[in-house]
């Protein structure tokens, strides 16, 4: 009777410990050096950023650390666009995932996610 409580305790704690996290939560981001976003523009082109600041690269993952990140798990699969539609794509400096964002949803590394749709328009004011 002990085991199976405790065993009930145990996997409800690992399912709230799990519950909203998302990849960056488990990124050393004072470890990042530098930020490249490549941001696309409505006439196809594509501007290139780099940032080198800690104070601006600490910016940038705050803002990412803010936003919701929810799970995709849409039953069955609802096609989403490819990976080179893209509206920002975040690259890392030491940090092998790279972070896509869409309109409505965002690869992280392997992952995705459903994001607002406001989520790439406020980036863009941070960061322009």
């Amino acid at each position: 009777m002990k085991t199976t409580t405790f065993a009930s305790t145990l996997l409800v704690m690992i399912l709230m410990s799990c519950n909203g996290q998302h990849r960056l939560e488990h990124w050393k981001t004072n470890k990042i050096s530098s930020i490249q976003m490549d941001i696309k523009q409505s006439d196809g082109n594509t501007d290139i950023i780099l940032i080198l600041d800690q104070s601006e690269i600490k910016k940038v993952m705050d803002f990412l650390l803010r936003t919701t990140f929810e799970p995709y798990a849409e039953e069955p699969l609802k096609e989403l666009p490819s990976k080179d539609q893209w509206a920002i794509r975040l690259i890392f400096e030491d940090q092998r995932d790279q972070i896509f964002l869409f309109e409505e949803h965002a690869f992280i590394g392997k992952s995705t996610y459903l994001i607002n749709k406001s989520v790439v328009k406020d980036f863009k004011k941070l960061i322009l």
